[in-house]
């Protein structure tokens, strides 16, 4: 059931500011996503979501879907169409009974826009049984069946090709190569639905153990594609050069980054952090994000310095190429006691309509009012000389609860679709089994001309 907040707000932690969802003033306001009744009786709905646009259908519209774990199922619901906000119940679910899913349905999940046929698509990962599920709102069935027999962990996390609109994406197998466990990246194009493992050149430096593809992340790379993908098991992130046609599936290794280690989608916090990749200084080209919550930093590592395989030929970090450490302690969220798990959850968005990238990070384990493991939320503005950590904004809720870990995951999900598109933020809250929508330009009455910016000052 969807529920919009009585109050309907969302606080910006260092005040409080109540008012109707369309006529709020400086505040952003929130609606409350609880977990959907049937959904199943488990804890943790919101440790996964997505979001995604497509105009194929003739209309613009854009979608995100949460799930809670493996084999717990899916929803998928609307957020904007046209120049409209579309906010219903969930379109459709995953599983007509939760309990007849498979057993790590729903482990990852994408959208893309379109799948031989349907349109408006989920990609669903399950990598247990090595295979993918993609659902389209067009007839709300499963189009397709992907299994890949020999290849383990196919599925354990995904990512979409923007630059291809036909709906091509990235698969990750981290325990493929058993027992070796290298991992494994794929591409699937809907036009030759067979996933191709993409043949990765020496300068990687993979080794036993790496379980390459736990976690992945896409953007536009000047005509092609960048690749960032996670290998734990060495606490190195890869970046590589994917051909502006997928399907030639021309591999080339940029840059690595070592002593991160990175969580797949719905692992636990401990485990590591989360990958984003996006423009965030205007100059066309796309910086790399890696969350590292034990620390509460991020990391980003500037375009430029996409080149090389810088940092790829020592397993230690000398070598790297230079980051820019974001820390959460300094921060401004007044009401933020002790901040926790920072970078847990990382998106790039645009979130203020400015035409330019901010980053929005995820920090689920601070405590907020005397409430521990409340979560919280922070937009970092992106300009043209890099991320201003200076006009970051701490995003939280009026009454927080202890446990609640809001900012577990996170997705960035466009609005304002025939004018000037932004993204409003869906972030998950897997400790009270819902999600907030932060509405921070997508409602009535908001004109980023007017400066109403309701997540950044």
């Amino acid at each position: 059931m969807l529920r919009l907040t009585a109050l309907a707000s969302l606080t910006v932690l260092a005040s409080c500011v109540y008012g109707d969802v369309a006529d709020i003033g400086d505040a952003a306001s929130i609606e409350v996503i609880d977990r959907p009744e049937g959904f199943g009786s488990g804890s943790g709905f919101g440790r996964v979501v997505t979001g995604w646009f497509s105009d194929v259908s003739g209309e613009p519209r854009s979608r995100y879907a949460v799930t809670s774990a493996p084999g717990a199922g899916h929803e998928i619901f609307g957020l904007w169409r046209g120049d409209e906000r579309d906010v219903s119940e969930p379109l459709f679910d995953g599983c007509d009974d939760p309990d007849d899913c498979d057993d790590s349905s729903g482990a990852a999940l994408v959208g893309i826009p379109s799948w031989v046929g349907g349109t408006d698509c989920l990609v669903i990962g399950s990598p247990a049984q090595r295979t993918l599920r993609i659902q389209c709102e067009s007839s709300s069935t499963i189009l397709n069946r992907l299994i890949v027999p020999e290849t383990e962990g196919f599925g354990s996390a995904l990512a979409a090709i923007d630059a291809n609109p036909a709906g091509a994406f990235v698969v990750g197998a981290p325990q493929a190569e058993t027992p070796t466990e290298l991992g494994e990246i794929s591409v699937v194009l809907q036009d030759d639905p067979v996933p191709h493992p993409l043949v990765l050149d020496a300068m990687t430096g993979l080794a036993a153990g790496a379980r390459l593809g736990t976690a992945l992340a896409t953007a536009p790379l000047g005509g092609d594609v960048l690749v960032v993908a996670a290998a734990p098991g060495m606490e190195r992130v890869i970046a590589f050069r994917l051909s502006a046609d997928p399907a030639d599936f021309e591999v080339e290794t940029l840059a690595c980054l070592d002593g991160l280690p990175v969580r797949g989608p719905g692992a636990d916090v401990g485990q590591g952090g989360a990958l984003a990749a996006g423009d965030l200084n205007g100059d066309g080209l796309p910086e790399i994000v890696v969350g590292a919550p034990g620390a509460n930093q991020v990391r980003v590592l500037d375009g430029t310095s996409l080149a090389g395989a810088a940092g790829c030929t020592d397993a230690g970090t000398p070598d790297d190429p230079a980051t820019t450490a974001i820390d959460c302690a300094a921060l401004a969220a007044p009401s933020v006691e002790t901040c926790g798990g920072f970078g847990a959850a990382v998106a790039t968005a645009d979130v203020n309509g400015d035409g330019q990238r901010d980053l929005v990070v995820g920090a689920p384990g601070s405590t907020v009012d005397g409430k521990v493991g409340a979560g919280a939320l922070y937009t970092i503005p992106g300009t043209a000389g890099g991320l201003d950590a200076a006009g970051a904004r701490g995003l939280g809720v009026a009454e927080p609860s202890t446990d609640a870990y809001l900012g577990e995951a996170l997705a960035a999900v466009p609005s304002q679709l025939t004018g000037a598109r932004r993204d409003e933020i869906v972030v998950g809250v897997p400790g009270e089994s819902r999600l907030f929508v932060f509405w921070c330009t997508g409602v009535a009455g908001d004109d980023a001309a007017e400066g109403r910016t309701r997540c950044l000052d």
